[in-house]
């Protein structure tokens, strides 16, 4: 059970910074919220994040390194990108109690609160079940 708490926490944490590091691939930032926070972060406006602008940010700096995959001291929009498809398979993982690959509504109802209350949006195919693929879906959607 521990670890089900841990994995929770850590899939909540990566779903932060998940809203973040989308927000970077989409250019016009608004007057507030994630967008404008990363319009912030970009300070040179070149659509990436130097380590020396993630290192204002306590969450981006922590997670830079990682995210950071081809070691150009940049995060660029296609690591971000990835670093989401991750984010959202250990999500997946995290919310899904028995193993199956799929969310139930019942798994979503225990243990994340938000995904349950979108739970028939995000089940586009209507089976019951949220699978990676509707996920990542609802994933680029959000981008858009």
């Amino acid at each position: 059970m521990n670890h089900n708490i841990n994995a929770t926490i850590f899939a909540i944490s990566l779903i932060a910074l998940s809203t973040i590091f989308a927000s970077i691939a989409n250019a016009a930032p608004t007057s507030d919220g994630p967008r404008a926070k990363m319009h912030k972060i970009d300070v040179d406006g070149d659509g990436k994040i130097s380590r020396e602008e993630a290192s204002k940010y306590k969450g981006v700096a922590k997670v830079f390194d990682r995210v950071d995959t081809n070691k150009d001291g940049y995060l660029a929009k296609d690591e971000m990108q990835l670093q989401q498809a991750k984010r959202t398979e250990i999500k997946l993982k995290a919310i899904d109690g028995n193993n199956d690959g799929r969310i139930s509504r019942a798994e979503a109802d225990a243990t994340a609160p938000k995904l349950a209350k979108n739970f028939d949006k995000l089940d586009t195919n209507k089976d019951g079940f949220i699978d990676k693929q509707e996920m990542a879906a609802a994933r680029q959607h959000r981008q858009r």
